[in-house]
């Protein structure tokens, strides 16, 4: 999941790349047959055998903009009943890599507020909230603030509240990240 915020916090971009991982712990070379929804729909292309027009959002519909798949899958079915056939090789791998750019409501609101106390210090208060239901989880988050490569350092810091091992704050200067 890649977002994009301005300084105002409003939606400039968002874009999810994703991957279908397979791990196979299957002994011989069996054939396997997997089916995606039926209502998935590729390049804003209607590869739908039901003849809905999904590059306008239909309801309920997946769309990727584009994907990919791994060398083991057969697709020959693919285009009329969304079934990938595969002889998939031992161990871990993508069997298919998607991206998507449609609109969706990302996880987290960011707000901001810059501070200038002097013409040669900014004050800059980055807030992310989690928009999702306590239940799920969010793991391996990465906020990126660029800084001009002027900057002399940078001290990120978080609200002293938070506990200890769960959140951190790091910041680059050198790679013009606060």
């Amino acid at each position: 999941l890649n977002v994009t915020f301005n300084s105002s916090g409003h939606l400039l971009t968002s874009e999810v790349d994703g991957s279908i991982q397979i791990r196979n712990f299957l002994h011989g070379t069996p054939q396997i047959r997997l089916a995606l929804p039926e209502d998935l729909a590729i390049g804003g292309r209607d590869l739908s055998p039901y003849g809905g027009d999904y590059s306008f959002g239909g309801a309920g519909a997946v769309l990727l903009d584009d994907c990919n798949f791994h060398e083991s899958a057969d697709l020959k079915d693919f285009d009329t009943d969304r079934t990938i056939v595969l002889t998939p090789p031992e161990g871990e791998f993508a069997l298919m890599n998607y991206r998507s750019a449609n609109d969706f409501n990302p996880p987290f609101k960011v707000t901001t507020l810059i501070d200038e106390t002097s013409p040669f210090k900014v004050s800059v208060t980055l807030k992310i909230k989690a928009d999702f239901p306590a239940k799920h989880t969010c793991t391996g988050l990465v906020i990126k603030f660029p800084v001009p490569k002027v900057c002399l350092g940078a001290n990120p810091t978080l609200e002293p509240n938070l506990l200890p091992g769960t959140q951190h704050a790091a910041g680059n200067p050198a790679e013009g990240e606060g």
